[in-house]
């Protein structure tokens, strides 16, 4: 079977995910949580591999997002910019690769989607800012 027809190994493409409390923590969730969450569970992080054919697939068929704000969530190709639709605010940055052993001129691109109760995130190259927001949840001092 191939992966329109649902057999996937999403566990590479989900990064990480967390269900936020609001007070700077939050519980590491996987893609059964992400399955059953609810709104009223609390707000929902998702961060995706977009090297992974799994993450297009869940985007296409589990995100319930637009087609247009799924394009943009996959692009390749980014400049930085903000859109508000429908599944809320699209923003996509660039900043300086830090990731070790690379040209830091050479930026990476992290494109984020913020809702009321959801942030979807999407990388193609390790952000390390996302490590940093994901080590403080961990602590308990995240946003």
């Amino acid at each position: 079977m191939s992966l329109k027809e649902g057999i996937m190994n999403e566990e590479k493409a989900l990064l990480n995910a967390y269900l936020l409390d609001g007070k700077g923590g939050g519980e590491a969730v996987d893609w059964k949580a992400i399955s059953n969450w609810n709104p009223s569970q609390g707000l929902l992080w998702i961060h995706l591999d977009l090297k992974t054919d799994e993450t297009r697939v869940w985007l296409e068929n589990k995100s319930g997002l637009h087609l247009i704000t799924r394009e943009s969530l996959l692009d390749q190709d980014t400049r930085p910019r903000n859109i508000v639709s429908d599944d809320g605010l699209l923003l996509i940055l660039r900043g300086v690769n830090c990731n070790p052993g690379e040209n830091p001129e050479d930026m990476v691109a992290i494109r984020m989607l913020f809702s009321e109760n959801r942030i979807i995130s999407t990388r193609y190259r390790r952000v390390m800012a996302i490590k940093d927001v994901s080590k403080a949840i961990n602590a308990n001092t995240g946003p």
